[in-house]
């Protein structure tokens, strides 16, 4: 998914409404937010990421850290995980409808569509349809089947999958090397199994390993000091 995005962007071309479709920690949401920020990127024409205005140290800070929205810079983020009623819908049906400021971009994410029922999604269908310039809608879910076809025609589709065995076991040797985890390759190969290739399970098992390790460190040097 990732080069065919990036050809999008590239070519300027990127659908106004996207579907990212994929198994848990598959990297839907991540790679959201990566069009996002470079969409509203103010040192680029959207299509590649600068790292240096303040769009995209706001976006780090704010979309990447804490999952939330910023729209004074145009990204909205909706959480149907967390709220799925009526009257939510109708708020994002109406933050599509609206158009952009001063000409800029907009992209609204829209996570686990899908906890809602397929008869109240017809709400996001007239928005969907008539999206303004400038605005890109992004839904996110691990269950296409309980999205309703008459979203999914109004949508390009982006699948999304868990990376291959030796794929990810490469990642997790790059990521165990650089936070100074020490583990052999078996025993990193082993961990990617039981975590069925799941990159955001082995990443958390590699994220405890280390915080395990830190606080093994500090009590070493607690006890050195009381010496």
């Amino acid at each position: 998914p990732i080069k065919l995005l990036n050809s999008y962007l590239i070519n300027q071309k990127l659908p106004k409404v996207m579907i990212f479709k994929g198994p848990p920690g598959s990297g839907k949401t991540s790679t959201a937010y990566a069009v996002t920020k470079t969409l509203i990127c103010e040192g680029t024409e959207g299509t590649f990421i600068c790292g240096q205005c303040d769009a995209c140290q706001t976006i780090d800070r704010v979309l990447y850290r804490e999952g939330k929205g910023i729209p004074s810079m145009g990204v909205c983020t909706f959480d149907m995980g967390e709220r799925r009623d009526e009257e939510y819908l109708q708020e994002i049906a109406q933050t599509i409808k609206s158009t952009s400021l001063l000409g800029k971009r907009r992209v609204i994410l829209i996570d686990e569509l899908q906890r809602t029922n397929i008869k109240s999604q017809d709400t996001l269908l007239v928005p969907l349809e008539y999206v303004p310039e400038n605005t890109y809608v992004i839904i996110m879910t691990s269950n296409i089947k309980s999205i309703a076809e008459a979203i999914r025609s109004r949508s390009t589709e982006i699948n999304f999958s868990y990376p291959e065995h030796s794929e990810l076991l490469k990642k997790a040797q790059e990521v165990a090397k650089e936070e100074g985890i020490r583990i052999s390759k078996e025993d990193l190969s082993n961990i990617c199994t039981i975590s069925e290739n799941n990159p955001r399970k082995v990443m958390k098992i590699l994220d405890t390993m280390k915080s395990s390790l830190e606080a093994g460190m500090e009590y070493l040097q607690d006890d050195t000091d009381k010496n």
